[in-house]
């Protein structure tokens, strides 16, 4: 696929999600983390797990909760569909019509970095 340089002048987001679609199968580390909002006392901002992108669009997404996880107590692992649009990770489930849409801020081939809405950040490395 040939792009305008204009298009990727406009929205250098959609040129990092498109190059590294391919390069998004396999097994990436996952580390969440709430940013720029207050945190309960005695409750931690950081969850780690991993991701495992399948040539065939299924996503598996483990993450490793703990007492005093703002996240989750428990571990949490969840199958989903994944594809790349834009400038966007999204994950979803065709059976609930659950999605998720995660902003790809940077991509290369050492590190992707995510942002869930404007407060969690999702930084995948190999």
């Amino acid at each position: 696929m040939v792009l305008a340089p204009a298009l990727l002048m406009v929205s250098p987001s959609f040129s990092i999600a498109q190059q590294h679609n391919g390069q998004l199968e396999g097994k990436w580390e996952a580390v969440w983390k709430i940013q720029n909002a207050p945190m309960p006392t005695g409750q931690d901002s950081t969850m780690r797990g991993h991701m495992d992108f399948k040539s065939n669009g299924q996503v598996e997404v483990v993450a490793y909760g703990y007492p005093g996880c703002l996240f989750s107590n428990d571990t949490i692992q969840n199958e989903l569909q994944w594809k790349v649009e834009r400038d966007s990770l999204i994950f979803c489930n065709p059976q609930d019509g659950f999605s998720l849409v995660y902003t790809v801020q940077e991509a290369s081939s050492g590190e992707v970095l995510l942002k869930l809405m404007d407060d969690i950040l999702v930084t995948l490395r190999p």
